[in-house]
C-alpha cells in the first residue's frame, strides 16, 4: 500500500509512505524510487517513508545479512 501526502495549498507532494507486511518485493521498489526522487532537483525535498511489520523477520536477523536488510540499510545511510 502506498500513500502520498501533499500540501493542499500548493498541491505539491511532501511525503510518500509505502507500507507492507513483508519486505520481499517491495523493498527493492522503495529503494529504486527513493533514489529517483532524491536524484531530481524537482522532487529531492519529498520525504520517503517505508513502514513494515517485517513478518518474515528480515530486519531482525543480522547475520547472515539478508538482501532486504542490506537494501534498507543502504537507503537509511543516504
Amino acid at each position: 500500500m502506498g500513500c502520498i501526502i501533499y500540501d493542499p495549498k500548493s498541491c505539491k507532494a511532501v511525503a510518500i509512505i509505502s507500507s507492507k507486511a513483508t519486505l520481499r518485493e517491495r523493498v527493492a521498489q522503495v529503494g529504486y524510487w527513493y533514489l529517483k526522487i532524491k536524484g531530481s532537483p524537482i522532487t529531492k525535498n519529498i520525504k520517503v517513508f517505508f513502514i513494515t511489520l517485517d513478518e518474515d523477520g528480515d530486519l531482525v536477523i543480522k547475520k547472515p545479512t539478508k538482501k532486504s536488510r542490506a537494501i534498507t540499510k543502504a537507503i537509511k545511510s543516504n
